[in-house]
């Protein structure tokens, strides 16, 4: 008895390379749809980092801004503007400097209610790799002996108090910092708190912006135009107010 053989079906070669062009394809659509999760979730968890470091500054600055006093002669608060007071500019902003004296108390618990001197200004920092970030930096003295030479004096002779003089500490408080902009009672000019009539003002508006490191970076090979146009995209900003009392009859420490 005779059996019939029956052939076996088979891929051609042009099957087969029309199944790996469409497996090519849909691998090509899954990898574009991971990356583009990846970068969603990159880009939310810094924004969301980004508020958190916004908010956790403004409300440290909001409290020690908060509590500045004055002595029996109505000093020392200040708030200028330009280059020529500690601060320089950042990339297109003209930065303020903000100097108070602070009664939210010391390190040392010796000395719970004393006052310190703050300063709050921007300076450049530059890398060895050649980039050139901006930093918000927060200078305070708590050296008795200078705390009470200022209240002594009627000019503010000790707003260059940096890093390097004596009683003076220096950090930086926020990093790729693109302004820092304080108004006094709404105005953008410079305050002295030692100006007829002597007072802290009623209130002071806070506005700092900044970028993550990478788009600080990006920011370096920017012209002009660009840069504007980008800052308004990749900057984020935070604002608040402060509401400021009156408080005077400091006295200086033994």
């Amino acid at each position: 008895m005779m059996h019939k053989t029956k052939n076996r079906a088979a891929f051609t070669l042009i099957e087969l390379l029309a199944a790996m062009a469409v497996l090519s394809i849909m691998m090509l659509m899954f990898a574009n749809i991971f990356s583009s999760s990846g970068k969603a979730w990159t880009g939310g968890t810094r924004r969301a980092e980004q508020n958190m470091n916004g908010r956790a500054v403004l409300e440290y600055m909001g409290k020690e801004i908060g509590q500045s006093i004055l002595n029996s002669s109505g000093i020392v608060f200040q708030v200028s503007y330009g280059t020529t007071d500690l601060s320089q500019k950042s990339y297109l902003y003209v930065n303020s400097t903000l100097h108070c004296v602070s009664a939210r108390g010391a390190d040392d618990p010796s000395y719970p209610d004393e006052a310190r001197l703050i300063n709050y200004y921007v300076s450049p920092q530059t890398d060895s790799d050649g980039f050139t970030h901006y930093q918000l930096m927060r200078a305070q003295c708590q050296d008795h002996n200078v705390i009470n030479t200022v209240y002594g004096q009627k000019t503010p002779t000790w707003l260059s108090g940096t890093s390097g003089t004596a009683g003076w500490t220096t950090s930086v408080f926020v990093d790729n910092i693109t302004q820092f902009y304080v108004l006094a009672n709404g105005n953008n000019a410079n305050f002295k708190s030692s100006t007829a009539p002597v007072q802290l003002p009623n209130y002071v508006d806070i506005l700092i912006g900044f970028l993550s490191e990478d788009d600080a970076r990006k920011a370096m090979f920017l012209s002009s135009n660009a840069l504007t146009n980008y800052l308004n995209k990749a900057e984020k900003r935070f604002t608040r107010r402060v509401y400021m009392q009156n408080r005077t009859g400091y006295l200086p420490v033994p």
